[in-house]
């Protein structure tokens, strides 16, 4: 089937097929390289067709139909390229994300911090470009990057095979989808994401692994209060208000960069931390500063370990200067203090979560308990990330009360949460002598406290309670025959 060229010229030299066309009004006449045979003819009639309709619609770029031309041509046609359109003529298959990403990096490390660099510089050299960095952006897929994803794993240590933990993962394939979105600008591609497939992968390896790589076999635990007290007891004086900071909701880089500047006489200021050996003069996120006020007990603790310091931190290794490390704190004195209390092994963020539980568990109002731990969103404290219900809680409620001191609730959250109590120290005492059962009494006293404020006279509730009049109760015919009887 003959196929007619509707724009340049085809002609035969030599037993060869030449073009001969006009590009930008510029005159071009190359050499096909084709013998002059009529499949060749009709191959070439089609190039030069598409090569009309690009040229017609503005999408022809010299370089991507004339791939082999010399140098001097393609610097040529890309000039003029750029004087035609305004922006740099490369396609997504010109670019490896190798070569992108050392530019890239070498922009960014002018506008973000020293640890930042760190962290891009890592992410970048040690996954990013030995993995796929051959691949142009045009190789980069869905189907590619969800196959990237399934091999983010350790490849060294004790480890090795098993995934990275899914914040790691989050963190690589985000670094990644950010470049190539400035990609994209720069260059001026039609944007698509193909991200999404792959975020999803994540998801669900992180529902069947947990963050050590190792296969989940049930959400963190919440601390029992008097597994809290056993453990507290082996670990050396110098380290407990460490842990104490850590179970009230505080992370271990933000302790680390702690300074004394930060603790006042009714809360704690979070405004710093200090990670990969950086100081970071603000937390994480915006929503990770914050003051934390959580009642004297918690304040006398860290005033103390500020006192005990020798360093501008306040909290040190055992010598009062040297930094902390989580290495060593975690081998030599997190380990060993589990283990001499007889308690299964457990990641020191577990201390983090038990915060949270105990807070659900003493009424802590929900939007409150989001800024005490520096979460954007309230939906952030569930299950799925705060573990699940610890057999034994429930039944500490008033104890942990009575650690952490009454004053870490507010006195609405308190009236809610512990209404009988509040009841009885405005001297009203629903006591079982009404042969109410005590979870009867509680839901009474709960109703009280909630329409009632305080210095109100109780008085006549208490004699409704306290006295109650049976008379008018009728119990039916049954009650008034036993009732017969035994006047008889």
């Amino acid at each position: 089937m003959e196929v007619k060229h509707t724009f340049g010229n085809i002609r035969v030299v030599r037993g060869y097929l030449h073009i001969d066309c006009r590009i930008y009004k510029e005159r071009v006449r190359m050499t096909s390289g084709m013998e002059d045979t009529p499949s060749n003819q009709r191959d070439l009639a089609v190039f030069l067709n598409d090569v009309g309709a690009a040229l017609k619609n503005k999408s022809f770029r010299f370089k991507e139909f004339f791939p082999d031309a010399d140098q001097e041509m393609l610097d040529k046609f890309v000039a003029m390229e750029r004087s035609l359109y305004g922006v740099p003529v490369v396609k997504p298959g010109d670019v490896t994300i190798s070569e992108y990403a050392d530019s890239w990096l070498e922009e960014e490390k002018q506008t973000i911090h020293a640890s930042m660099k760190i962290d891009y510089t890592d992410l970048i050299e040690s996954r990013i470009k030995p993995m796929i960095g051959h691949l142009t952006f045009a190789e980069l897929t869905s189907s590619t990057l969800k196959m990237f994803v399934r091999n983010l794993k350790h490849i060294s240590g004790k480890r090795q095979g098993q995934y990275l933990s899914a914040v790691r993962m989050r963190n690589i394939l985000n670094l990644l989808r950010k470049m190539y979105q400035e990609a994209c600008s720069d260059y001026k591609w039609p944007y698509a994401d193909p991200f999404q497939p792959a975020f999803r992968r994540i998801k669900k390896i992180e529902a069947l692994f947990d963050e050590d790589g190792d296969v989940r076999h049930k959400p963190r635990e919440v601390w029992l209060l008097s597994e809290w007290l056993n453990f507290i007891m082996h670990v050396p004086i110098h380290y407990r208000p460490l842990f104490e900071a850590m179970r009230m909701g505080m992370i271990f880089s933000e302790l680390k960069g702690l300074k004394k500047d930060c603790i006042h006489d009714d809360h704690i200021e979070i405004k710093r931390s200090y990670s990969r050996g950086v100081q970071k003069n603000r937390a994480k996120t915006t929503f990770r500063s914050r003051e934390l006020r959580l009642g004297s007990n918690f304040n006398n603790i860290m005033q103390q370990a500020a006192e005990s310091s020798q360093s501008e931190y306040v909290f040190t290794m055992e010598d009062g200067k040297t930094p902390l490390n989580y290495t060593t704190i975690l081998k030599r004195i997190w380990g060993p203090a589990l283990k001499a209390a007889g308690l299964p092994h457990r990641n020191m963020y577990s201390l983090r979560h038990t915060f949270v539980g105990w807070m659900v568990l003493l009424g802590v109002d929900s939007t409150r308990l989001k800024n005490l731990t520096g979460h954007s969103s309230r939906s952030t404290l569930t299950e799925d990330t705060y573990g699940d219900f610890r057999e034994g809680l429930l039944a500490e409620k008033e104890s942990i009360l009575e650690h952490l001191g009454r004053d870490i609730l507010d006195p609405e959250e308190f009236k809610r949460s512990f209404p009988h109590i509040y009841l009885q120290e405005l001297g009203f005492d629903p006591t079982p002598a009404t042969g109410m059962s005590p979870e009867a009494i509680k839901k009474l006293a709960s109703m009280l406290a909630t329409e009632m404020h305080e210095g109100q006279q109780l008085s006549h509730l208490q004699s409704a309670v306290v006295q109650p009049d049976f008379s008018k109760l009728n119990f039916g015919k049954a009650d008034s025959y036993a009732d017969a009887n035994s006047q008889k």
